[in-house]
């Protein structure tokens, strides 16, 4: 009996990054991504948002958009 491919990449673990440094200072290095709400339609009917991470102190900012 051999096993599902997607089901053997979907139980193995991650590695974390051990070389990636996280940043010193506040706004050296803003972390974004865009992305879709698929059928889910916000109050306003916003269909994307888009969110910015501070990379020192993880502070998040999300924004709906259209």
């Amino acid at each position: 009996m051999t096993k599902c491919e997607i089901y053997v990449e979907s139980k193995s673990t991650k590695k974390s990054c051990k070389s990636v440094q996280r940043e010193s200072e506040l706004l050296a290095r803003i972390h974004s991504d865009l992305g879709d709400l698929k059928n889910n339609l916000t109050r306003g009917s916003k269909r994307f948002y888009i969110t910015f991470i501070d990379d020192y102190p993880r502070y998040t900012v999300v924004y709906l958009l259209i």
